[in-house]
């Protein structure tokens, strides 16, 4: 169990460092290129504009969308 849990830990590192260096950090919404409410690493999934996420709130929200 613990090797699994290595494995997710090392694949959402990795996967955050390509995503995350693709599509960058922004902890506070904003309308993305078509206008749809962004936040974080491109999160869109219930966002609303006046949303603020922490950097630890993003990794956490990319790592539960990598699921």
């Amino acid at each position: 169990m613990r090797r699994i849990l290595k494995r997710g830990a090392a694949a959402t590192a990795l996967a955050l460092s390509f995503i995350g260096g693709n599509e960058g950090l922004k902890t506070e919404a904003y309308l993305d290129i078509v206008g749809v409410p962004t936040v974080c690493f491109g999160e869109t999934r219930g966002v609303a504009l006046g949303d603020s996420y922490t950097p630890a709130e993003c990794r956490a929200m990319f790592a539960d969308r990598l699921e």
